[in-house]
């Protein structure tokens, strides 16, 4: 019976050490549109992005300031752990910045907020995105 219980614990261990962390959210979940919502940068505010392909383009008709309809605003998105990813942002500047974003639901209505570092990796920008 010792014999038994002694498999039975070792066989547990190997199985949960082998055992992947399983991520909430995949990439594919994403895919759709969003906006971007007020922050301090109102320019900004209402830019549609396309998320498809672990990138996110410009929407036509949305460009704004910086971003051109159909610019490559977000690429290399990976996911972090549960509902987290990792990306790059395209800045105002035309150079692509690391940030993470977190996917959230509240009410059925989906939202990402992300954060991108600033150059030298201290505070950098919060935004927020609403799937419409």
């Amino acid at each position: 019976m010792i014999k038994f219980i002694a498999l039975a614990a070792l066989f547990s261990l190997s199985f949960m050490a082998c055992k992947k962390t399983k991520i909430n959210l995949t990439t594919d979940e994403l895919t759709g549109q969003w906006q971007r919502q007020a922050d301090d940068k109102p320019l900004y505010t209402g830019l549609l992005i396309d998320f498809a392909n672990l990138e996110a383009v410009v929407s036509p008709n949305s460009g704004r300031g910086a971003f051109a309809d159909g610019s490559r605003k977000w690429r290399n998105i990976s996911a972090i752990r549960d509902s987290v990813f990792f990306y790059e942002e395209l800045g105002s500047d035309g150079r692509y910045y690391d940030g993470q974003f977190r996917v959230s639901i509240r009410n059925n209505q989906w939202f990402i907020f992300s954060y991108i570092y600033s150059i030298d990796q201290a505070l950098g920008q919060r935004q927020t995105w609403i799937r419409q």
